[in-house]
């Protein structure tokens, strides 16, 4: 059987310690990254955090390498799979996110909405659900602030990208 990729899940915010001894038992690892704005302090900075959290990928040859020893590993809580087996992950899920990693493993997904500024959207749930507005800026990587027509003025809020479709 030749090597493929697996998944492992680590403990909680377990990810590096559990890929470093992966590593230093001798086996291939990748944890791939994602830059993230996070707020500290009033401030956002710009950090690197795991893509997946709680998971990693590890290579495997079932049946030539002592693969048990995985799950033995600290930092590591089990390998995925069923019926006792490791599952592998499907090879061209595997590539296409190496092919969006730079040399360091950050995974550039590309923006989290495909929507530009000046762009008419509908609320596609909650309670404004099917009201229009214009996209007016993103806010971060996962909200956008846009432009409501109320009461004869347009009011400007920001809410959660995945709330909005094309209009």
């Amino acid at each position: 059987m030749a090597h493929r990729w697996y998944v492992v899940r680590s403990h909680a915010q377990a990810e590096v310690r559990a890929a470093g001894h992966l590593t230093r038992q001798g086996f291939a690892v990748w944890l791939p990254l994602q830059c993230r704005r996070i707020r500290h302090a009033r401030r956002a900075v710009a950090a690197l955090r795991p893509l997946f959290p709680g998971y990693l990928f590890v290579r495997l040859d079932l049946a030539g390498e002592p693969w048990r020893s995985v799950l033995s590993t600290v930092g590591v809580a089990a390998v995925i799979g069923a019926e006792g087996r490791p599952a592998p992950v499907p090879e061209s899920v595997f590539a296409e996110l190496r092919a969006r990693a730079d040399a360091t493993g950050v995974v550039d997904l590309g923006p989290a909405h495909p929507l530009r500024r000046g762009d008419r959207v509908r609320f596609a749930s909650g309670a404004l659900k099917d009201v229009e507005a214009i996209l007016d800026a993103a806010t971060d990587a996962d909200r956008v602030a846009v432009l409501l027509r109320l009461l004869g003025r347009e009011v400007r809020l920001t809410v959660r990208a995945a709330d909005l479709e094309p209009a």
